[in-house]
């Protein structure tokens, strides 16, 4: 099971406001599948959360003790030579070290509330594990002289993922502050790993410092005021007893004097600075710049995001994300929505006896939820080909650091026979022709898997907008007529699908699909649909999508040509 101890945590990050300057979409790229590869992230896959739940840290460990006991055996018998000599006292302390976590490890395996937290994919107890595992191991795996240079190999045993890195805690930090801004969570809740009711492993002070130094680094001054106070609220600064701090005060106390002094604040700014060098006396650094703020010379201003730019589009989906998680909000809106809603079995494209229920949610522009589009076995077959060929793929901000990722890939319809058939359904469901031809002629894009990792999200974004079939097939036709997306996993809080400005909220539950068509029949887009996923907040989302290129509009029928002409009038 994953490591889960209290030790000293790591850097995290933190934005709040900055989750609304968010990239658009999502970036897309045409992938084949592949094995997984280090340099990627835990905190972007559910399934990597997943595999990571799994790893028996105890028992790999415990395979090191007993070849490294062996070995100490083995070369007491030349303790005379001067090769080994050295070595003995090493091997020593490597194994009493390496006995007292195995101890812990083999302890906490039978925390049952933890490992179903983990499992839960909650983001602080996911936090807590991956910052626990960095802060016993990142130190220990450097230093081969001391530990053993196959210390990671033994680690790694049957583990299919990277393991855990300090970045991957700055993602997961991204993580938590996505969604406290993102659904409105308060400090509060989160240091005691509540997450909206589910309840998960608790934040420490030292975690609030952590994710406070990230984000000022990042230029987010407030947020980062925010979590560096609440770091420093149970001290009390005019009695420290510095042998018991878990964090570095004296930064933590000038990162507040540096904010303070860009807020017009000089006195607060000197003051802090007085005790941190009171604090730490010995410090120049912290001296050097307590002179500097004292008199105002040479102060290096510090980098501050411009959040301005934040378009109130941006707002209002942050906004209205919040609702989704309120079962009130939910239901008055499908009161709302309920004189409109049409109930229906869909006539299939291809079989005069197949129907699909059908409930539409919005006749202009079109879009309906399909209950079960997949079948249970469908769904762990399609997980099975597919999540582990999943890559890495960026969603870009307006600002220089990259502020989140996730895994996806594309598969054409000879990848398999169960991608062929959910293709050829979709075709079917949606009256479109998106079957592949052949390898250089398609109407529709391959299926994309998508595996949201902690606070995945998708911004409102037009699909109209982008070629996306000319990184594949080099067809000049590819605006997306329609787009069909699929549920393969029941979320527990967050990763609603949304239509902001159709007031329609669909919660992502298991076999159902969402279409939902971005033209008109005419050929003219739906200029206000845009399609939105609300950031996860506890439980995977894992979506399967297949889109239809403009190419198949001209196969449609005829009747649809004019203006007025909505898609709900020409399709069955």
């Amino acid at each position: 099971m994953a490591l889960k101890l209290s030790y000293l945590p790591a850097c995290v990050l933190r934005t709040t406001v900055t989750c609304f300057i968010l990239a658009l979409a999502l970036t897309s790229s045409w992938g084949a599948p592949h094995q997984l590869r280090p340099g990627q992230f835990l905190v972007t896959s559910s399934h990597w959360i997943d595999l990571w739940s799994k790893v028996d840290l105890a028992g790999n460990l415990q395979r090191f003790i007993d070849h490294e006991e062996i070995r100490l055996r083995v070369i007491r018998k030349f303790e005379n030579n001067s090769k080994y000599e050295e070595e003995i006292p090493l091997v020593e302390k490597r194994l009493t070290e390496f006995q007292l976590i195995h101890q812990d490890l083999v302890k906490n395996a039978s925390d049952t509330a933890f490992i179903a937290s983990l499992r839960n994919y909650h983001p602080i107890t996911i936090f807590a594990s991956v910052r626990n595992f960095v802060a016993t191991w990142e130190n220990r795996l450097k230093n081969q002289t001391t530990y053993g240079r196959r210390l990671k190999e033994f680690l790694q045993y049957k583990v299919k993922i990277p393991l855990p890195t300090r970045l991957d805690l700055d993602k997961i930090g991204t993580a938590i502050t996505v969604i406290q801004a993102a659904y409105n969570l308060s400090m509060n809740d989160l240091l005691l790993g509540k997450v909206l009711g589910q309840q998960g492993e608790q934040l420490t002070r030292a975690d609030c410092y952590d994710i406070g130094k990230t984000v000022m680094k990042a230029g987010l001054l407030d947020t980062a005021t925010e979590w560096l106070e609440t770091a420093i609220n149970v001290i009390d600064l005019n009695n420290v007893n510095t042998s018991s701090l878990t964090f570095d005060l004296g930064y933590t106390l000038s990162s507040l004097a540096k904010i303070a002094f860009k807020r017009n604040d000089p006195e607060k700014s000197v003051r802090l600075l007085e005790k941190a060098v009171d604090i730490e006396p010995d410090n120049r650094e912290l001296y050097s710049e307590y002179m500097s703020y004292r008199f105002a010379r040479n102060v290096k201003p510090i980098p501050e995001l411009n959040r301005d730019k934040v378009e109130p589009w941006r707002k209002t989906f942050f906004d209205t994300c919040q609702n989704t998680v309120n079962a009130t909000w939910l239901e008055e809106q499908r009161k709302t929505l309920k004189a409109n809603v049409r109930c229906r079995l869909k006539p299939s494209a291809s079989a005069p006896i197949l129907f699909y229920k059908e409930e539409i949610m919005s006749s202009v522009p079109y879009i309906s939820v399909i209950h079960d589009f997949l079948s249970e076995d469908e769904i762990k077959l399609l997980k099975n080909k597919t999540l582990d060929q999943l890559e890495e793929k960026l969603l870009p901000g307006e600002d220089p650091n990259t502020l989140w990722q996730y895994k996806g890939s594309y598969f054409r319809d000879d990848y398999d026979e169960v991608i062929e058939r959910v293709s050829k359904r979709a075709a079917d469901v949606s009256h479109m022709d998106a079957l592949q031809r052949s390898t250089s002629y398609s109407l529709g894009e391959p299926l994309q898997i998508v595996d949201f990792g902690i606070s995945g999200l998708a911004l409102p974004h037009a699909e109209t907008r982008r070629q996306y079939e000319v990184k594949y097939m080099g067809i000049l036709y590819g605006a997306r007529v329609a787009t069909l997306q699929a549920f393969l996993s029941d979320t527990i809080l967050g990763g609603a699908t949304m239509f902001v400005q159709q007031n329609v909220t669909i919660v992502p539950r298991k076999g159902t699909a969402v279409l939902w068509y971005n033209f008109k029949p005419n050929g003219d887009s739906e200029p206000n649909l845009q399609p939105s996923i609300c950031p996860l907040l506890v439980g995977d989302n894992i979506v399967l999508k297949k889109a239809f290129w403009r190419l198949g509009l001209d196969s449609r029928s005829r009747c649809g040509r004019k203006k007025s002409s909505s898609n709900l009038s020409i399709l069955p």
